[in-house]
């Protein structure tokens, strides 16, 4: 019969329905000292963002933190890897980060949002092996995969002959952004829906990328590889990939109408979080998350190509508040402001869930 409870389910055993041991969003006060955050899961990856005041995306992983305590990279610049200032995380544990004093990520009285990700129980063992022409070899303690989460975050250290390497997942990604660490660059994002053929966009501007064939990717990952163009390598750089999973994560894209009565996008959950971008136009990476925005319409957003902070007069312009309504199995657009709306707009959707539509209910 036509019920939700006829749909698959999302995981299994304690997990199941339950995308909380996978990802998770938590808005707070920071205290200006040590702040410990704890989930369902061990993370892996947490992108902070201050809402009170003007400051830059601070984001962490265990990769970096393997190499240098209190490493991270700010989201909306184009600079390498940054070191000290109290964090933004001081210690990883299993279920847990401390955040540090650091006013990106916990300032003393400000208001925070933070994203983390599940990165599986330990990185690789051993040395990922493969020597034929154009692959490189991850090396033993640089990956980290949470299969049934559909992540892996890859450390490599890349030349001009050797830059394609495994991704770890059982599927290919759909969505993957990579930052070189060691010296300024552009964060290059793959996303499926337009950049299977090549190109790339960048997740610090608001500009369109680029679609060219020499780009940032040789190719289209596949479900074993990641293949990276020889002019986007000579570096130490981080990998973060995405493979979609049903009733979880969403990587699509849909075209805006213009009108307040907008564009319905079907993600087969309801969401926690939502970042989009026009693709044919200039226009910011808009996230929408449910910790900052309790009802619908969802009109609080951030922008993660720069550092303002969230308030409706200084950071929505012209855009009409980007306001959409976070739905049981989707959402839909509910303004008729060009950066999330825009007639004709071509847009892309990276999406995670709060819950999948089997045990969805409404806002």
């Amino acid at each position: 019969s036509l019920c939700t409870q006829n749909l698959d389910d999302t995981f299994s055993g304690d997990e199941v329905n339950n995308p909380s041991y996978y990802f998770d969003v938590q808005a707070y006060t920071g205290t200006g000292a040590s702040n410990v955050k704890n989930f369902n899961f061990k993370p892996g990856v947490v992108w902070g963002k201050m809402l009170s005041a003007q400051n830059n995306h601070a984001l962490a992983s265990i990769e970096l933190n393997g190499y240098e305590t209190e490493r991270y990279l700010r989201v909306d610049t184009t600079d390498a890897w940054q070191t000290g200032g109290g964090g933004p995380v001081t210690t990883w544990g299993a279920t847990s980060v401390t955040l540090g004093s650091q006013d990106r990520i916990n300032g003393d009285g400000g208001s925070y949002v933070l994203y983390a990700w599940g990165v599986g129980a330990s990185a690789n063992a051993s040395d990922i092996s493969d020597d034929s022409t154009g692959n490189k070899t991850v090396l033993a303690g640089d990956q980290w995969v949470n299969t049934a989460g559909g992540f892996s975050l890859t450390f490599i250290d890349t030349d001009g002959d050797n830059a394609n390497f495994s991704h770890g997942l059982n599927a290919a990604p759909e969505f993957i952004f990579a930052k070189k660490l060691n010296s300024t660059s552009h964060w290059h994002v793959y996303h499926d829906s337009i950049h299977s053929g090549g190109g790339y966009l960048n997740l610090e501007s608001d500009g369109t990328g680029s679609s060219s064939s020499t780009g940032s990717w040789k190719q289209a990952p596949d479900a074993s590889k990641i293949y990276v163009h020889d002019n986007f390598v000579n570096g130490d750089w981080l990998y973060f990939a995405f493979t979609p999973i049903a009733g979880y994560s969403h990587f699509g894209s849909y075209t805006g109408n213009g009108n307040a009565d907008g564009t319905f996008v079907y993600t087969g959950f309801s969401p926690k979080w939502i970042m989009l971008k026009e693709t044919g136009n200039d226009g910011h990476w808009i996230i929408h998350d449910t910790e900052r925005s309790l009802i619908n319409p969802d009109n609080a957003h951030i922008w993660a190509d720069v550092d303002t902070q969230e308030d409706s007069s200084t950071i929505n312009d012209t855009d009409s508040r980007n306001q959409l309504d976070v739905l049981s199995n989707g959402f839909k657009l509910r303004d008729t402001g060009s950066a999330s709306n825009r007639s004709g707009g071509n847009y892309i959707v990276a999406a995670f869930a709060s819950s999948p539509f089997k045990t969805s209910r409404a806002r």
